[in-house]
């Protein structure tokens, strides 16, 4: 068995796992994010992001690999793992006949003395949920249950929060609640949220790490800080049909559109203006550098991937 490392709140190894034979969602996945910190998940539909999170909070059993989720093996450990982390479903999970209350009634004893009362009536009053607690789950709003999932999500104070399209359905007075929920959960040292999401630009607001996952594994895994001084994204425009550069570690992706190069690299090892040079050295007439903000990074990521 690989080494746990101590300082990690999830470590995934060599992951593969399939639902149709030979079709893997995820195949030799590996992540490491360390305590304490907030990683936005990002991808597009189907590329596994709900998998890989439905791994780690041991709901699902993968071909192979490891998932350590704070320091615990997913699959041997189910039980501690899920005392521990606040998982956010991309479906609420509740019994539809049931009303709030009694949801509230079951789930509580199941944490013990983690349980926190006050929270729990904060999170609600903030949601606009208090009221609606006499009423079935079932008819409840999408948003209504996905609050009602942020509540038992954040009220036992877990040390580490999944959460899988939290904000989807929720309407931008409640999306920024919870932003600010999420914020006053971090506040504890060594807290660390794995969130998943399409509106990047609510992920972007948040995170301080990203993995941008592509076919079946990740296309990049680094801190956001890094991101933003180490990352050059170009585009290069040729008279002719655009070549691609010879490969090399620094490069993260590049993708040829007719007469334009599109690119993305570190740049840790060298500057911008050498990658320049290398593109007009290859007949280049003119290189723009384009925003590397992560949506810009996504799209260059994901549309180079495919």
């Amino acid at each position: 068995m690989n080494k746990i490392i101590e300082d990690l709140a999830v470590q995934v190894q060599d992951l593969y796992f399939e639902f149709d034979v030979g079709k893997p969602v995820l195949d030799g996945f590996e992540m490491r994010i360390p305590r304490g910190s907030i990683c936005g998940i990002l991808g597009r539909n189907g590329c596994g992001k709900s998998t890989l999170l439905q791994c780690l909070y041991g709901m699902l059993e993968p071909e192979h690999g490891q998932c350590q989720v704070l320091g615990l093996d997913a699959l041997e450990n189910t039980l501690e793992v899920r005392q521990r982390v606040g998982y956010v479903p991309q479906m609420p999970q509740f019994e539809p006949k049931r009303t709030g209350e009694e949801q509230l009634d079951f789930i509580r004893p199941l944490y013990g003395g983690r349980w926190n009362q006050q929270l729990e009536n904060d999170l609600l009053d903030d949601f606009g949920l208090t009221l609606e607690l006499h009423r079935p789950v079932g008819d409840l709003s999408n948003g209504q249950q996905r609050q009602l999932s942020l509540v038992v999500a954040l009220a036992f104070e877990p040390d580490l929060l999944f959460l899988d399209e939290p904000t989807a359905s929720l309407d931008a007075v409640v999306r920024r609640r919870f932003t600010e929920r999420v914020v006053d959960y971090m506040a504890e040292p060594g807290r660390t949220v794995l969130l998943a999401s399409h509106l990047i630009s609510d992920v972007e607001r948040l995170v301080d790490h990203v993995v941008v996952i592509g076919r079946h594994r990740p296309l990049l895994a680094a801190p956001l800080e890094d991101l933003k001084g180490s990352l050059a994204c170009l585009e290069a425009h040729f008279a002719d049909l655009a070549p691609l550069l010879e490969p090399s570690p620094d490069m993260l992706m590049q993708r040829q559109d007719g007469n334009t190069l599109k690119l993305a690299a570190w740049t840790r090892e060298s500057s911008t203006a050498d990658l320049v040079r290398r593109l007009e050295n290859k007949g280049a007439t003119s290189v723009d550098e384009v925003d590397p903000s992560l949506e810009s990074l996504f799209v260059h990521l994901v549309e180079g991937d495919a």
